[in-house]
């Protein structure tokens, strides 16, 4: 879906069972807006109180960044090998057989 935002909104849309043939406006802005660099600048940020209070030195205004990076493979960095392993099983149950499945793997 990175390498072509198109042709992953198009099978994400067939998934839902939304046609979005001859409605190149739409397309045009809903690609504008679900990319990472859009979303990255426009973020609406949580305040931790209103999640989680993350320790001792959680301030009540402190803002907690919904994005990250906007790279692949981040995941590396964050679960165990044992969390990636049910995400993996988890993903594989959900998307099987469906047009989504094969961008899993």
């Amino acid at each position: 879906m990175r390498k072509n935002p198109l042709e992953g909104l198009l099978l994400i849309s067939k998934f839902l069972g939304y046609d979005l043939s001859g409605k190149d406006d739409l397309i045009e802005r809903i690609l504008k807006h679900s990319s990472f660099e859009y979303m990255k600048a426009n973020v609406t940020t949580m305040e931790k109180e209103s999640v989680i209070e993350t320790g001792p030195n959680a301030e009540k205004n402190d803002r907690v960044e919904f994005f990250r990076s906007g790279n692949t493979g981040g995941k590396n960095d964050y679960l165990s090998d044992s969390q990636k392993e049910i995400l993996k099983n988890r993903m594989e149950e959900k998307l099987k057989g469906s047009d989504i499945e094969q961008f899993w793997k």
